[in-house]
This record gives C-alpha cells, sequence and structure tokens, in this order.
C-alpha cells in the first residue's frame, strides 16, 4: 500500500485520508494517527511540515478535495481557531468528517502564555458550538483519538458513512440526523437538549415548560399536561406529542380571530394564520421570516443600531437581530431557525473580537452555500477584547482564522468587506437585484 510522499505530487491519487486540524506544535499525526494508520494499511496525507512553504497550498487544497475522508483534531494544546473554521466548513459541504475535539483542563498554556478564564470560556463555547454546528449534519464528535481512529478504519476499510457509526464503533450516536437546520424536529431537538443538562433523556414540567416556551413564547397549561401527578418525567417524544397538540389549539384559536381581520393585507392574515415557514414552528412575532439576519459580534456592539438597522429600515428591508442583554443556550433553535429562513446572512465581525465562534458559524454557512455577505476586521496591535489586551501571539491566531475565512469565501464568490457601510450596502443591493 502506497503512503503518499511530498515529493510525488501523483500519489495524490491514491490517499484516502486527510489529516487537517491543530498542527505545530502538537504531535498527535507522527505518535497517534500515522502509527495506526500504516499499521492498518490506509494512506494518507499528513499536512504538517517543519518548513511550510506555500507552493504547498495547492498540494494540500488537493488532497483535501480528494480525500475519501478527513481526519480532523482540534487539541487543546493550541488555540485552533482557523482549523475550527476549516472544519465547520468542510461540515457545511457535507464530507465525510471525523472530529476529534479536546477540551481544556485546568490553567490552560498556550505558547508558553497562560490563558485568561474570559478567553479560555470563549473557546470552550467555540468547542461547543462547532460540536453543535457538525452533530446538525449527522456527524459524530469524538473526545478520545483511538475511538476516532478505529471508526476511520472502520470506514475506509468497510465502506461505512461516517453518520452511520454507531455506540458499538466507539462513536457517541448522533439523535435526529439528517434534519435540516429549520426543520421542526431540529427545533424541538435543540430545545428539548437546552433544558436537558443530565443528558438523561427525561426532563422535569418545569423543564418542559421552558422548552416549550423557547419554540412558541407561550406557557403549557401545569394542570393539563401533569393531572394529579405532580412529578412526572418527559421523553422527548412527549414533548414532541405535547408541542404538537398545543400549537394546533392555538392554530385554532389564530383562525376565528382572523376572521375580523380579513380587511387587513394579506401579509398580515398569514402571519395571524401561520402559514410562513417559521410560523409552523410556533415562533413569536419578532421570529417571523425577515430578509436579512444579522449576525456577528454581539456583546457591546453598536454596529446595528448605528450603521446597519438605520438603513436597512430606509430601504424598507426587513432583518432580526439576535443581539441580547442576556443570551443563553435556549435561543439555539430559534435562531437557527430563523436562519433558515432569511434570504440573506450578513456578518460582521469588528475589530474588537476574538469572534471566534462567528467565524465558525459563517464558515459552515459558506459551506453550505448560503447566501452570506461578509466584513470582517483584523485585530490590531495592542487590542483589548472585554478590558483584556491580547498578546502579540493571540493577535495572530484570531487574525489567522480570519485570513483562512476570507479566503474560503472568495473562493465561494462571497462578497468580503472591512467596511461596515459598504457590506451593508452589498446585501441591501443583492436583496434588490434577487427582487
Amino acid at each position: 500500500m502506497f503512503y503518499f510522499c511530498r515529493t510525488h505530487e501523483p500519489a495524490l491519487m491514491w490517499q484516502l485520508i486527510f489529516l487537517g486540524g491543530s498542527c505545530n506544535p502538537t504531535t498527535w499525526r507522527h505518535d497517534v494517527a500515522i502509527p495506526f494508520l500504516k499499521q492498518h494499511g490506509i494512506t494518507f496525507y499528513n499536512p504538517q511540515v517543519s518548513n511550510w512553504r506555500p507552493e504547498l497550498m495547492e498540494i494540500e487544497d488537493q488532497a483535501k478535495q480528494t480525500a475519501e475522508l478527513l481526519f480532523f483534531v482540534v487539541d487543546n494544546q493550541t488555540r485552533s481557531t482557523a482549523s475550527m473554521v476549516e472544519a465547520a466548513y468542510l461540515a457545511g459541504c457535507g464530507r465525510q468528517l471525523i472530529l476529534v475535539i479536546k477540551d481544556f483542563t485546568g490553567p490552560v498554556e498556550i505558547a508558553g502564555e497562560t490563558l485568561s478564564s474570559r478567553e479560555v470560556d470563549d473557546l470552550e463555547r467555540s468547542h461547543a458550538y462547532l460540536t453543535d454546528l457538525v452533530e446538525r449534519q449527522g456527524i459524530p464528535v469524538f473526545s478520545e483519538m483511538d475511538a476516532a481512529l478505529k471508526c476511520t478504519a472502520k470506514a475506509i476499510q468497510q465502506g461505512v458513512k461516517v453518520s452511520e457509526l454507531t455506540k458499538e464503533d466507539g462513536a457517541q450516536p448522533v439523535k435526529f440526523p439528517h434534519v435540516r437546520v429549520a426543520g421542526t424536529l431540529l427545533a424541538l431537538k435543540d430545545a428539548f437538549n437546552a433544558v436537558d443538562t443530565n443528558r438523561s433523556g427525561r426532563i422535569g414540567f418545569a423543564d418542559l415548560n421552558l422548552a416549550y416556551k423557547s419554540i412558541t413564547n407561550e406557557d403549557l397549561p401545569a394542570e393539563e399536561v401533569l393531572g394529579t401527578n405532580s412529578e412526572k418525567t418527559f421523553l422527548f417524544e412527549d414533548f414532541c406529542i405535547l408541542t404538537a397538540e398545543y400549537r394546533y389549539k392555538r392554530k385554532c384559536l389564530l383562525k376565528r380571530l382572523a376572521y375580523n381581520f380579513l380587511q387587513l393585507p394579506r401579509k398580515m392574515a398569514d402571519w395571524v394564520l401561520g402559514t410562513d415557514s417559521l410560523g409552523q414552528l410556533g415562533c413569536s412575532a419578532d421570529t417571523r421570516r425577515r430578509e436579512i439576519f444579522l449576525g456577528g459580534t454581539c456583546g457591546r456592539s453598536t454596529w446595528r443600531q448605528d450603521i446597519a438597522i438605520p438603513i436597512l429600515r430606509k430601504h424598507g428591508i426587513s432583518f432580526f437581530n439576535p443581539q441580547l442583554r442576556e443570551w443563553n443556550a435556549h435561543y439555539i433553535a430559534m435562531e437557527a431557525a430563523v436562519k433558515d429562513g432569511c434570504r440573506l446572512l450578513l456578518y460582521v465581525i469588528t475589530a474588537d473580537t476574538r469572534g471566534i465562534t462567528s467565524m465558525i458559524e459563517v464558515g459552515n454557512y459558506i459551506g453550505q452555500g448560503c447566501n452570506i455577505v461578509l466584513c470582517m476586521q483584523n485585530l490590531g496591535d495592542g487590542v483589548k477584547v472585554e478590558n483584556e489586551m491580547l498578546t502579540p501571539t493571540a493577535v495572530k491566531d484570531y487574525n489567522r482564522a480570519r485570513t483562512y475565512l476570507a479566503d474560503l469565501a472568495n473562493r465561494d464568490g462571497v462578497p468580503v468587506f472591512d467596511n461596515i457601510h459598504e457590506a451593508v450596502g452589498c446585501a441591501v443591493q443583492k436583496l434588490k437585484e434577487a427582487s
């Protein structure tokens, strides 16, 4: 069996595995992955070299394109910013992907620097978000290298799709795979999982009601649902049934109310009757279909209020603003449904944020072929994020992800700007041209 060697470009057609993800100073390829693959007679391409040269970019890209399976590791020894963006993009493209994410433990030191608790929280949030995005496409995420390699061998040698790997193979099964982001089941699954913090598969009424409220913006009637058993617990299937039942009752009520508004424009009637795709999810008025989703930097950033929203209102373009004073995981399902229903996704990643979670999100949506306009500003030397000054190494790492994402966007025909006014103007123009 031929193992790929850099000096023989024709051998690209023979390699089966692309070993992507965290590079220097990590040694997981040399220490673990390559010995395993050689032992099992599986060809591979290793992009990690001691002296990287620009001309290797084309070869690496060819290897990625021709590989039967992409093996990616996001480790805890580096920030892995560009690797996370790349993994999200490849998952969005529907590639066969084995992804290993190593959690951070204890004080985190990268390149001789101890990371602040805020930065660690940011990176952990990025790991969780990447896991969520990848699992949405039916791809299991691993925490252990050995299990991931065994699944890789089975996928290659037996022709098993990554999404078909089971718990017996060492993969953590993905619940409800192959569901589109805006699908009702996915929204329900996200809402249920958000409150099932113990991952037991059962939740009490308080959590059930919270999940239902995140979908419908209403409360469940406790007496009707619980009856005489106040300690009753509920499975995901119960949650689906209850949501369908009470949404139907609510829809009947709305139909009666709609009769009194027949003189209103058709759009208003449609809204009341809940005939649009997001209305079928039972979302509140603020989560109805919009033309533009305003994604990207949140926190204290005011680019939406100061720049984007005034321009969009001037042109009569509807939008969804996800910026909240207090965000929590219960909004994931709602935002996912809204994004999938928007005609265009506008992302602004400013120069005062690490922005890695937003970049992961953009990378995935580019892979899916969504209609996107991107505005991205590089971090400057000495920049402060949440009152913490970033080190030169940190600035380099986060800017590397920006550069990689910009390259992805350019290759896929996504407009990229560093000026917010220009990006919003481009978004407006694209919508007008498509009307």
